[in-house]
């Protein structure tokens, strides 16, 4: 565990060694606490390859998840999906308390992946302390070295992921849709075709799209690039990435079909909304 002061506030952190993470157990990677003024700011523009949980205590933070804005107050509780570009921060003449967590492994990933689905989750929750407090004791335990010290963090990790998944209340199986829409957001970088999605999901593209249109109201592909171009907004506001380095990291074919998109979409040019568009409330 680390501890540290700094212009930006004050931080707890504490990572789980390797030998502690075990196949069929809960573990994390990092998990601490910070208290941070507006200095504090992190932009993750490319995502993260681990999902990222966020537990507000006190005061308020600011979530960017591509072109939309959070709001976290005490009291909630938000996950951000593996991969998925996000940026938080203090907002400005501010304060924010909160505990994070990059859970780790197979078994957390599983989860998470279930419980998230296609939404970005933010919600406020009954009895926000037992998160900090379970979490305050997985970073302690994350110092010991008993021979049960990975199931006893396993077992604390199990309670809060399974009491933030009843908060939430995602029951039930997924439909095909939803199906459909994790894959490809899941995959929105690569060169898609409806026939390797209906693959993976075991149906025939005509059904893929029928179901589809008829649940989401537009076929996988105008979602694939609805997704794309919400990336890619995300990207011309929070890095100094080239319009071209946007357009093929976004799964574009071409620059000039970014381009044409985005001025269909939003009424401007990627370089136009860069300089003039704004980023909160964009929709």
């Amino acid at each position: 565990m680390y501890s540290i002061d700094g212009a930006f506030g004050q931080i707890r952190s504490a990572a789980m060694p390797p030998s502690m993470q075990e196949a069929g157990l809960f573990s994390t990677k990092w998990i601490g606490w910070h208290r941070c003024n507006d200095l504090y700011h992190i932009s993750r523009p490319g995502g993260f390859e681990y999902h990222l949980i966020l537990v507000t205590v006190a005061g308020c933070g600011r979530l960017q998840i591509r072109d939309r804005e959070y709001r976290l107050t005490p009291g909630t509780v938000a996950i951000v999906p593996r991969n998925i570009p996000h940026a938080y921060q203090t907002p400005k003449d501010g304060s924010w308390e909160f505990y994070w967590m990059h859970p780790d492994g197979a078994l957390a990933d599983r989860f998470l992946d279930a419980l998230v689905r296609k939404e970005i989750c933010v919600k406020q929750v009954d009895d926000v302390g037992q998160y900090g407090t379970k979490m305050e004791r997985i970073m302690a335990l994350c110092k010991e070295k008993r021979a049960d010290t990975a199931y006893r963090i396993s077992s604390e990790l199990s309670s809060i992921f399974h009491d933030i998944a009843l908060q939430f209340h995602h029951a039930g199986p997924q439909t095909l849709s939803e199906q459909a829409m994790q894959y490809l957001e899941a995959h929105y970088k690569e060169p898609l075709k409806l026939d390797r999605v209906a693959a993976e999901l075991f149906v025939s593209v005509p059904y893929l799209i029928r179901v589809f249109r008829r649940e989401v109201g537009c076929t996988p592909h105008q979602y694939l690039l609805k997704h794309r171009l919400s990336c890619a907004l995300f990207y011309l506001k929070l890095s100094d990435l080239s319009v071209d380095e946007i357009a093929a990291m976004t799964g574009f074919s071409s620059a000039s079909h970014f381009i044409s998109l985005f001025r269909s979409q939003y009424g401007c040019t990627p370089g136009q909304y860069r300089t003039d568009g704004p980023f909160e409330g964009q929709n």
